[in-house]
């Protein structure tokens, strides 16, 4: 009797240790705990998932989560499932659907979330062991990758500005296109004034061929002015390369104007080149300059 009361009193000491550790034990497991996990483009991790406890995935505001870049894919949602990050809380709730011991213990599910400038694979584990759970994961940013993210929202920002910049402009080529098709509709129906020039200037080569100006006529549709005139290359085997087209007034002043440029005549050609300009293009006292690479040729009238 004696080693039995001994032995019971042992017994409900060891009960009592028992019960303290076990009161003591939640105070450090159920506290919900923190995790930093730095964000690279592609960010890898395990994380561990208590039965009857969940993680919450927290990242940074710069990611937008809820955004429609944003994917989320989990390999199955038989055991885990998971909330979309909603109203720029950017935290993605993880949890069990459904949980069986016998079978669920060691599970492993695949859980990606993809922004456009991360991709995040997490092996999401089933574990019952308290000291591997941790409530509160955190992606954070290292001052590396915020400055990548920087530069990445630079250049988006660039392209939708030169998107919508090319948009304006086609709209713009198409307005201007329609307007200028009716002011030539309106034009060709006007009668132009005309008046004939009939000159011409001849330049000498370095190989003692000639490069031949002549100016023939201008004529005014309504405030449009062309002058029209040719050049002639009458070399048999060498080009005349033309790198500017000007009219000027015999005061010096320059008019303002368009021409398309024929830029190269070949041997043995003669070209036709007409010069628009909205300024007065006058009937004399004018010049037409040619820049060659044989020389300047002058056309005076």
């Amino acid at each position: 009797m004696k080693f039995e009361a001994i032995g019971i009193s042992l017994l409900i000491m060891s009960g009592m240790a028992s019960a303290e550790q076990f009161n003591q034990l939640p105070n450090s497991m159920i506290m919900p705990c923190k995790r930093e996990i730095p964000l690279e483009p592609l960010t890898r991790a395990v994380i561990h998932v208590l039965p009857g406890r969940g993680v919450n995935l927290t990242f940074p505001r710069e990611l937008d989560m809820d955004g429609s870049t944003t994917s989320y894919t989990m390999s199955s949602e038989d055991i885990l499932t998971f909330e979309k990050a909603i109203n720029e809380a950017n935290i993605v709730p993880i949890g069990f659907k459904k949980f069986k011991p016998d079978t669920d213990i060691g599970q492993v599910r695949d859980f990606t979330i993809a922004t456009k400038s991360h991709v995040v694979s997490l092996g999401l584990s089933v574990d019952v062991d308290p000291s591997s759970h941790c409530t509160n994961v955190i992606f954070t940013l290292t001052e590396q990758e915020r400055k990548r993210l920087e530069e990445e929202e630079k250049k988006h920002y660039k392209m939708v500005l030169d998107a919508q910049f090319k948009e304006r402009q086609e709209a713009l080529d198409k307005e201007v296109n329609e307007k200028a098709l009716l002011l030539v509709a309106g034009l060709a129906e006007e009668t132009p004034d005309r008046w004939r020039i009939s000159e011409e200037n001849t330049l000498e080569t370095k190989k003692g061929d000639q490069v031949i100006g002549y100016v023939r006529d201008v004529q005014k549709f309504g405030s449009f002015y062309l002058l029209s005139f040719e050049i002639e290359n009458d070399s048999s085997s060498i080009p005349v390369y033309v790198s500017d087209i000007s009219v000027r007034l015999s005061n010096g002043k320059k008019l303002v104007g368009a021409v398309k440029n024929p830029k190269r005549i070949e041997p043995s050609k003669t070209v036709e080149v007409v010069y628009s300009t909205q300024e007065e293009i006058p009937s004399t006292s004018a010049i037409l300059a040619l820049e060659t690479d044989q020389g300047l040729l002058e056309v005076t009238w």
